[in-house]
């Protein structure tokens, strides 16, 4: 009898075990459901900061609009910069400058492939790749669909197309580091346009230097170049003009 008295003490004090548990469980996911909540909020907080500040909501990036803006005080810096202003040269620190094109290489195949999520990963990745390897004083947006335009301020041709360069193979083996193995037929890289900007180009626009630069980005996609600069590509054309009049 006592032993059945036993077995029952320790059944009785099993259940009110399990029952302190259980309630401890249902506290602690209610405070999870809690903390989810308000990271939840948090989060919808952030994106509409961003879409206030014209950031792209995928990359983080700064939007073209803004980008332009920047993009055309920096010209009016460099025409200060060209003048016998010596103290406001001192100032502002350059006499050249550069924007840069890039639309990546293989990313319709990556889409067709693996989806348009894959794709929002490859083009977040090479937004973070963007701003870690560009100086602080360097400005970066998202152009559209897998399209980046970067400035850089004392770039001279050579320096830019070093950078173009040097950008290109970092984005093509970082990809293929991070997602070479979860995604294996996606070979992701950059076709980049260099347009320089010196003293002979102080009436120059932002709309004109992005759309030259976009240009010299075309003819690097279909010479497969990689990389090209509308210095070149204006070269080419004059050479073309003085064959075609001899």
């Amino acid at each position: 009898m006592e032993r059945l008295k036993e077995i029952v003490e320790v059944e009785k004090s099993d259940r009110e075990l399990l029952f302190q548990r259980l309630a401890q469980l249902e506290a602690e996911n209610e405070h999870l459901t809690q903390k989810v909540g308000k990271l939840t909020e948090e989060k919808q907080r952030l994106e509409a900061e961003l879409k206030k500040y014209g950031r792209d909501e995928l990359t983080g990036l700064m939007k073209l609009k803004e980008f332009s803006s920047l993009l055309e005080d920096r010209l009016k810096n460099l025409k200060v910069e060209t003048s016998a202003d010596t103290e406001r040269k001192e100032k502002f620190g350059y006499t050249t400058m550069a924007v840069l094109f890039g639309d990546l290489d293989g990313f319709k195949k990556m889409n067709d492939t693996y989806g348009h999520l894959a794709g929002d990963e490859i083009l977040r990745e090479v937004g973070a790749i963007l701003q870690k390897r560009l100086r602080d004083t360097d400005i970066v947006c998202r152009y559209g669909g897998d399209e980046f335009v970067f400035s850089t301020l004392g770039t001279d041709e050579g320096d830019a197309l070093w950078l173009a360069n040097n950008l290109r193979d970092i984005v093509r083996n970082k990809i293929r580091e991070k997602f070479g193995k979860i995604y294996p037929e996606a070979s992701i890289s950059l076709s980049i346009g260099v347009r320089t900007i010196g003293r002979s180009d102080v009436n120059a626009s932002s709309t004109d230097l992005i759309k030259e630069a976009d240009e010299a980005m075309y003819k690097a996609k279909i010479t497969k170049d990689a990389v090209f600069s509308f210095a070149r590509l204006r070269e080419l054309s004059d050479h073309t003009k003085k064959r075609n009049t001899a």
